[in-house]
């Protein structure tokens, strides 16, 4: 067993080592694999209009919240 000591930390960080890489290389294929498909083509607000143009964002709430108080003030 002592004979074995010095191996472990060098094997712990060869297998640790590999599997980072590992992991980053799927992420990146992963990533790819979705901007390829379109699903990585957002706006700016996170409104995707080719998957679904009547899903509504926070921020086209607050857009027409904007335009309604605007509409209001012009009547007044």
């Amino acid at each position: 067993m002592e004979v074995l000591v010095p191996y472990i930390i060098p094997i712990f960080l060869a297998v640790f080592c590999g599997g980072l890489l590992l992991s980053a290389w799927l992420y990146i294929r992963l990533r790819m694999r979705w901007h390829e498909k379109g699903i990585l083509n957002f706006n700016y607000d996170g409104h995707d209009p080719k998957q679904n143009p009547e899903r509504k964002t926070i921020l086209d709430y607050y857009r027409q919240e904007r335009e309604y108080d605007r509409r209001m003030k012009e009547q007044k």
